[in-house]
């Protein structure tokens, strides 16, 4: 579910809420299960699983919050504009080349267009749907398979 709601953030906090409780449950089981000296090899091998398991939570929402910086943004921006005003005021007497003033304004605007968008990892061009999908399946597999 934290998945398929896509970007609504009230969406996504109530499944991490759910998670975390979900989380809860399922270590304090790992925990009483791995008191009992019959369960110690199947606890040894349990037990990081499931902190593994609850630590990519936090790591996959730290990479959901991640943003690109303001200022990497206003220094990207400020050296198109500079370049841009240097390719111009450097060819004022030459005859201009229109392949590549366009070449130039394309390649400069995908780059910002690309530093842009690994600010939003549920959209765009750079996203995380085919990780997002492995996991959706897995949880898909477990459901058939009971």
């Amino acid at each position: 579910e934290y998945y398929a709601v896509g970007d609504t953030e009230d969406l996504i906090a109530n499944n991490l809420i759910q998670s975390d409780s979900i989380s809860e449950i399922i270590w304090k089981r790992v925990a009483l299960l791995s008191q009992n000296p019959r369960n110690a090899v199947a606890s040894e091998l349990m037990a990081p699983a499931v902190n593994s398991m609850i630590d990519i939570v936090v790591t996959r929402e730290g990479g959901r919050r991640a943003a690109v910086p303001g200022l990497i943004l206003l220094v990207l921006s400020s050296l198109i504009l500079v370049s841009a005003f240097l390719s111009g005021y450097g060819s004022k007497n030459l005859e201009r080349n229109n392949v590549l003033v366009i070449a130039f304004a394309f390649i400069t605007t995908v780059a910002l267009y690309l530093v842009m968008d690994l600010d939003r990892p549920r959209q765009g061009f750079v996203n995380l749907n085919d990780s997002q999908e492995l996991l959706v399946n897995l949880r898909h597999y477990f459901i058939e398979n009971k």
